[in-house]
């Protein structure tokens, strides 16, 4: 047997053990192979133990993957076979406490970018339909101020994403959070334009002519409210 399929072995045993949260039998595996680890580490897409613990439910969960935190802190970063890194799994799975602990070993994953250039922070700001991750979005801007900036390859931040996706109370706190933190630049934001062109102020526009209940009349408030973008607003009537 080739060197290679041993190792897939190995590694498909290594996944297993982390499908249970089994940190007795990971080292098991480990003493066969002590570069395991490294040898995982170096292929560029691949489903890592944590990976694999990220993606269930149970505190033995979150044990083992503080564990593979410890001994790979790499692994967070690592892409599986679809583009997407631990906590965006975690994410996907609404694994609130998962994704906390793995933010409280380090912050910056919010800006982690998976498939499609999306970053944890666009992929909350599409889901946040209930208070708990509401103040998950809360947490992501608070861990990472200039996550707020951070865009997709559509060249879309945050911002767009929920007003897109029609999460409002995001958009809201957002807003408000970019004038208390970042009011430097909050114009700025407010104002990026998208692959199309498009201002936030302008896919809310968009918006109201599909969609009758949009309330862009709110949105346009809150805006002038907060950030003062009359110019924008007037801009995008004229267009």
């Amino acid at each position: 047997m080739s060197a290679f399929s041993i190792m897939g072995e190995r590694i498909v045993k290594l996944n297993e053990v982390a499908q249970q949260g089994n940190i007795e039998a990971f080292y098991g595996i480990i003493q066969e192979d002590v570069k395991l680890l490294e040898n995982i580490d170096e292929l560029p897409f691949v489903d890592t133990p944590l990976h694999v613990a990220a993606s269930a439910v149970g505190p033995q969960h979150v044990q083992f993957a503080m564990e593979m935190m410890r001994l790979k802190p790499s692994f967070a970063r690592k892409p599986d076979l679809n583009g997407y890194s631990p906590i965006h799994l975690a994410l996907q799975e609404g694994h609130t406490q998962m994704v906390r602990w793995l933010l409280q070993v380090d912050g910056d994953l919010v800006r982690v970018k998976g498939n499609e250039g999306r970053t944890p922070l666009h992929d909350v700001a599409a889901a946040a339909a209930t208070e708990q991750q509401l103040d998950l979005l809360f947490k992501f801007l608070s861990d990472c101020l200039n996550s707020i900036e951070d865009v997709t390859i559509q060249n879309q931040p945050a911002l767009h994403i929920a007003l897109e996706k029609n999460k409002l109370d995001a958009f809201k706190r957002m807003v408000r959070w970019l004038r208390k933190n970042k009011s430097e630049n909050a114009r700025e934001i407010l104002n990026w334009q998208d692959e199309k062109g498009n201002t936030v102020l302008q896919v809310a526009k968009s918006k109201k002519q599909t969609e009758a209940s949009s309330p862009l009349s709110s949105i346009i408030y809150i805006l002038k409210e907060h950030i003062c973008v009359v110019n924008v607003y007037r801009a995008s009537n004229t267009s």
